[in-house]
């Protein structure tokens, strides 16, 4: 059974590695706002990876005219493919997508994938479906369902999104609202 997660949800500590062959976790981006979403590099609707991938480099040019939130601010895209997904390919889509190709550092936004032993965990918790197409499994083809969430600097969920019709002005303004109120509480 899917979790679909709520305001408030505590997020586990899923481990992942990244473009750079680094093993990252959720925990080490605590005291900052992650945003997160679910992507794959082979992914072929326009409305589903690309379009979230393209969402989120609009939002990294956003939080990056703004040098304040841009400090307190992580993004990562979670490949739920890691078999073909590897750190190599990721760096190659998150270049692209970043518009710096082979001259990005990838020092605010990851790409990152599980290991095949944690992403079943890691789809469930974020109520993210996957299954390979009919007839198009040999190609590597998913279909899947989106997950975006925007958690706070104190590692729970503050906003998500389990469609794909969110804004990154939208995510922008949850990303604010998430700093604004981790200030009040200090």
């Amino acid at each position: 059974e899917l979790h679909v997660p709520q305001t408030g949800d505590a997020v586990p500590n899923f481990r992942l590695l990244n473009q750079s062959n680094r093993e990252i976790s959720f925990h080490q981006f605590r005291g900052k706002v992650l945003v997160l979403t679910f992507v794959y590099t082979r992914c072929q609707s326009s409305q589903f990876c690309p379009l979230m991938s393209h969402n989120f480099a609009q939002l990294d040019h956003l939080l990056a005219a703004n040098p304040k939130l841009y400090a307190r601010t992580h993004l990562l895209s979670i490949s739920f493919d890691p078999k073909y997904d590897t750190p190599a390919v990721l760096r190659s889509y998150g270049g692209a997508y970043t518009g710096r190709y082979t001259k990005e550092k990838f020092e605010h936004w990851d790409f990152a994938a599980p290991s095949q032993r944690e992403l079943a965990s890691l789809l469930q918790w974020f109520d993210m479906g996957v299954t390979p197409a009919p007839g198009k499994a040999a190609r590597g083809i998913l279909q899947h369902s989106v997950s975006t969430a925007v958690i706070g600097p104190d590692g729970k969920i503050r906003n998500w999104y389990g469609t794909n019709n969110w804004t990154p002005q939208q995510l922008f303004q949850d990303v604010q609202l998430a700093l604004d109120s981790d200030g009040k509480k200090k």
